[in-house]
Formats: C-alpha cells, structure tokens, sequence
C-alpha cells in the first residue's frame, strides 16, 4: 500500500495519472485491459473522471478471466 497526498480538487483520472508517471508499465497493462482500477472498490471506467476525496482508496487489480 502507498499513501499519496492529493489536491482538495483531484479526480480518478488525475490519480490514476500520477501513479503512472510513478509505474510506467502500469499504464500498458492497464490500456489493455489486464489491470482494472478500482475506486473504493468499484470498478472506474476508463472515460470517467470520478472526484477523488480524503481517505478514499484507488486500487489495481489483475483482470481475472475464468472458464
């Protein structure tokens, strides 16, 4: 877990921004689907722009396909 300290006017896409400029390779797997962003536990869309608050938890996980 990483703690980031944000602006009072941040959004998901902004966070999402700043984690990829701190993990590059995060950004392929997340453009293809491998990895999904989760904003306090629910899935983020890739157009949204959801307001980000204090103690609010923005996560990754891996895109897990079952058959």
């Amino acid at each position: 877990m990483e703690v980031i300290t944000i602006k009072d006017d941040s959004n998901s896409d902004f966070m999402i921004g700043l984690i990829i400029d701190k993990y590059p390779a995060l950004k392929k797997d997340i453009d293809d689907g491998d990895v999904l962003a989760l904003h306090n536990g629910a899935l983020l869309s890739p157009d949204s722009a959801e307001k980000i608050n204090d103690c609010d938890t923005i996560e990754f996980a891996p895109a897990i396909l079952g058959g």
